[in-house]
């Protein structure tokens, strides 16, 4: 009797042991979640940034610059259709969030995109130019980002339209961001760079960066043809040499594609003004069909709205 009295007084200290380092084991687990819980429930809602440099925000997180009496607040991704980083894609996709801006009692909600050919990566609020540098993370096929995931990467510059005509027009780059026509002050002109970026230089200059091959020869000469919506269904005669640029607008999101690109090809590094699609260039003699396909963007959102894509085509002869 005595011995099965023992066998059951060490099961049973046996089980205490076991259900004690149980209990400690979900003791240590249960601390760190809130600890983890706790100090995201505790991440800043609030914190400094400055002009010209870039920081980073969360979901429904500001961000003060104190100097200019700002505060932005990132509200949420409206779209994410960026081709995922393990996946092949005939198009990159973009991505859509808001921003609501505000400077002393003036306030705006601010959208803007990254990826694609002619998204508004950089908006205008109140003379300070905001871009959007990063969204993250970026998509994999694995994986469904949640909205508290995301975070992005903001950068806000302070320019001056100075109002003497000597100095009013800005600097061809800022020209770009801000979807503008490039124009040089009366004594420069305007050339485009080996990279592909504008420039305004001396006309000396200009000479001097063609013959070390700094610039494209033919910046000033032959300013390439505009094609818009109103030229659907059209055809088009170039000449081989001949560039136009297409230009179909901002309000939805393009992808273009060309039956041919031997006879007609987008001419890589070249930059454009918003709402335009790129510059193509005629290479040489026959014919191409270029077609677009435009969505809006709430094509993007979850659910997607039902708004029709629409369709633009032209017919290009080249001799």
């Amino acid at each position: 009797m005595n011995w099965t009295k023992g066998i059951f007084l060490r099961n049973l200290t046996n089980n205490a042991q076991i259900f004690l380092i149980l209990i400690g084991f979900l003791a240590i687990t249960l601390g760190n979640l809130e600890q983890e819980s706790f100090a995201q429930s505790y991440a800043p809602m609030i914190i400094d940034a400055n002009l010209d440099s870039e920081f980073v925000l969360q979901v429904n997180q500001s961000a003060e610059i104190k100097s200019e009496d700002m505060k932005i607040t990132f509200l949420n991704v409206t779209s994410d259709s960026r081709c995922p980083s393990d996946v092949t894609c005939i198009w990159q996709g973009q991505a859509g969030i808001k921003l609501d801006v505000r400077k002393g009692e003036v306030e705006s909600t601010v959208s803007l995109s990254i990826g694609g050919d002619s998204s508004p990566e950089e908006s205008i609020f109140n003379s300070y130019l905001i871009q959007l540098v990063d969204l993250s993370p970026y998509p994999i096929s694995t994986k469904n980002i949640q909205p508290e995931e995301y975070t992005v990467t903001i950068k806000i510059t302070k320019y001056e339209e100075l109002q003497n005509e000597e100095t009013s027009i800005l600097p061809p780059l800022k020209q770009v961001k801000l979807g503008v026509e490039i124009s040089c002050k009366s004594e420069l002109v305007l050339i485009t760079k080996y990279d592909g970026s504008p420039a305004c230089v001396k006309p000396q200059t200009r000479e001097k960066l063609i013959e070390r091959g700094w610039a494209l020869e033919d910046t000033n000469q032959n300013e390439p043809t505009t094609i818009t919506q109103e030229n659907n269904n059209q055809t088009i005669e170039l000449n081989v040499g001949d560039t136009f640029l297409l230009k179909l607008g901002e309000e939805y999101m393009w992808n273009v594609e060309i039956d041919n690109d031997d006879v007609v090809s987008r001419v890589k590094n070249i930059a454009v003004i918003r709402g335009a699609q790129g510059v193509y260039e005629a290479k040489m003699p026959g014919s191409a069909t270029l077609s677009a396909a435009g969505d809006l963007p709430c094509r993007e959102e979850v659910p997607p709205c039902a708004a029709p894509s629409i369709l633009f085509k032209i017919q290009i002869n080249v001799s």
